[in-house]
């Protein structure tokens, strides 16, 4: 489900060393052990140390107690993931719900019963490690979403840069369009202007053709009535001289 499993650490805090003794060889033999005997020693090992999966916290401790160590670390972002169970000789009601309310996960009491203790730690780094999963999960789907948001962006803005090229590009169409129906329209007219013209050419050269034919037949006549009156002329000449 999870792949390789990684091995998983705890931190047992406790002033204590028989009690820490009792559960680090109860632990050890699955589970990396670290061990710190006060609050502040605990707060240092976690914050400059590996990353824990849990937690095992003594209430009763000198200088710093377990409730106080449990909100440091519940106040901090790189720890308040971290699952903490209570190690204690409290069994009142009220130390229990102080515990949860602060942000322990579940109590273990003094004296240890081994076989309860690994149950209860295999349950709640189980819990851990599920959690993590999910948790990479999450992180690798936003990834994913990040990366295909990104991707999608990216592609509506070159879909708009391509409908801006295709807009620009239709109206230049649409330009050169009326600029060759205005052309067309204009050759009409002149090739319009151009044959009504040619008609008239051409009427006026029938018309002028036809006044000069009938021209040359007036002349054609004059001279023909010439050359008889000419001869007319010739004629009566000569018979004044006879």
């Amino acid at each position: 489900m999870y792949g390789k499993l990684s091995k998983q650490y705890i931190l047992i805090v406790d002033d204590s060393p028989s009690n820490i003794k009792i559960l680090a060889e109860t632990l050890m033999s699955d589970y990396g052990i670290s061990v710190a005997t006060n609050g502040p020693d605990a707060l240092e090992i976690v914050t400059s140390k590996r990353r824990f999966d849990l937690i095992l916290l003594d209430i009763m401790m000198p200088e710093m107690d377990g409730y106080e160590v449990c909100r440091r670390l519940k106040n901090d972002e790189s720890t308040f993931n971290i699952p903490i169970v209570f190690i204690t000789a409290k069994t009142e009601e009220k130390d229990e719900t102080k515990g949860f309310e602060i942000g322990a996960v579940d109590y273990i009491t003094k004296p240890f019963n081994p076989v309860i203790v690994r149950a209860r730690v295999r349950t709640h780094l189980d819990l851990k490690r599920y959690r993590d999963h999910l948790e990479d999960m999450v992180k690798e789907r936003t990834t994913e979403l990040t990366i295909s948001n990104e991707k999608l962006q990216q592609e509506i803005m070159e879909r708009r840069l391509t409908q801006d090229a295709l807009r620009k590009s239709h109206e230049k169409l649409e330009f050169i369009n009326e600029q060759l129906q205005s052309e067309i329209e204009e050759r009409k007219r002149a090739q319009k202007a151009l044959r009504k013209s040619h008609e008239d050419l051409e009427k006026r050269v029938e018309e002028r053709t036809a006044e000069l034919l009938k021209s040359n037949d007036l002349l054609k006549q004059e001279i023909a009535e010439r050359k008889r009156s000419e001869k007319v002329i010739d004629e009566l000449s000569r018979l004044r001289i006879f």
